[in-house]
C-alpha cells in the first residue's frame, strides 16, 4: 500500500491554474491580499478554515481539494 502526502499549496496552485485565476483575483474575491494567496500557494499544510473557503470558492468538496495536492 502506498502512502500519499497531502500538499495544500499544490492543490491551490492546481485549481488556480485549472480555472485561470491569478493571486490578485483570488485575493480580491476572498478579501485577502495577493501576498496572502501567494503564501498559501507555498504552504504544505493549511487550516481547515482555509481549505473550506478555498473548496467553496472552486466548487469542489474538501476531499477533492485535498486529493488535488496528493503526491
Amino acid at each position: 500500500m502506498s502512502h500519499k502526502t497531502m500538499n495544500a499549496g499544490r492543490s491551490l496552485r492546481f485549481l488556480m491554474d485549472k480555472h485561470d485565476i491569478s493571486c490578485e483575483k483570488l485575493g480580491e474575491d476572498l478579501k485577502v491580499s495577493a501576498t496572502t494567496v501567494s503564501l498559501l500557494r507555498k504552504k504544505t499544510l493549511m487550516s481547515g478554515k482555509n481549505i473550506v473557503s478555498l473548496s467553496d470558492y472552486f466548487g469542489v468538496s474538501c476531499a477533492d481539494f485535498i486529493k488535488e495536492g496528493e503526491e
